[in-house]
């Protein structure tokens, strides 16, 4: 669905569509789910197991798009830029895309200058650092659970703290800097972390078939009313030491 945002809205239409987001927030909602009834089933994680998922789903296209576009840009890119192409390659391999990114704060959707050609792996190197480190954290609050027998509510209390701290770090470093902050880790994961809380939540909870059905669709139209409310040139400014403005758009 995010994709198909992304597409529809972001590339054709010239407006922003949100789909980054909502992708990253269905991955912690799918992830952290699995993760957790893993965990309630056999009370541990098999870290290398779902790293080993993971890689079989992610690896093969991903690495078959880095290596075409890579043929690609030896064969038609202008030599001047080949060198930093091929950086940017690397990180790219090695999901760190977005923290070169952040090292180097570029305007995504910026005409005046070409993109790199890999430039879209970011949000691919950011999910994969999510799949990282999500695993060791419901581990570590399946363990504290243990020893203080609040196994029920203290993963919904991790992921609620984890998520306001992320969000109040996000407008924080986006009013500050808003380049990096676009694609630094830190600043997204309460995305993902809103997607776990749900995840760990609605289970517990019952709700009528009407209101269920009411509250999906009410969703979904939230998410796409975003490609047609804001535009493309919707984006999040901030005034750097120097004083010269700033943008980093928002999709």
């Amino acid at each position: 669905m995010g994709a198909l945002l992304v597409a529809g809205f972001h590339i054709w239409g010239g407006r922003v569509s949100g789909g980054v987001d909502v992708f990253f927030v269905i991955s912690g909602f799918l992830i952290t789910g699995s993760l957790y009834r893993e965990l309630q089933k056999s009370r541990t994680i098999d870290i290398l197991a779902f790293w080993g998922r993971i890689a079989k789903r992610i690896a093969p296209m991903a690495y078959l798009i880095l290596a075409l576009t890579l043929l690609a840009a030896l064969l038609w890119l202008p030599q001047t830029r080949q060198a930093g192409f091929l950086a940017e390659a690397f990180y790219s391999a090695v999901h760190l895309e977005n923290l070169k990114l952040m090292r180097s704060p570029v305007d995504y959707l910026a005409r005046e200058e070409a993109p790199s050609p890999v430039q879209q792996f970011w949000a691919l190197s950011l999910q994969v650092q999510f799949y990282a480190v999500w695993p060791f954290l419901l581990l570590t609050t399946a363990f504290a659970a243990k020893h203080l027998r609040a196994a029920g509510g203290l993963l919904i209390a991790v992921l609620a703290a984890v998520l306001l701290a992320s969000l109040a770090y996000s407008v924080v470093e986006t009013a500050r800097d808003p380049a990096p902050a676009y694609f630094d880790p830190l600043a997204r994961v309460w995305e993902f972390a809103l997607g776990g809380l749900l995840a760990t939540v609605l289970p517990r909870l019952t709700l009528p078939p009407v209101v269920r059905g009411l509250a999906g669709w009410t969703g979904l139209l939230l998410v796409v009313s975003c490609g047609f409310v804001l535009p493309k040139s919707a984006a999040f400014q901030a005034m750097p030491p120097c004083g010269r403005p700033s943008a980093r758009p928002w999709y």
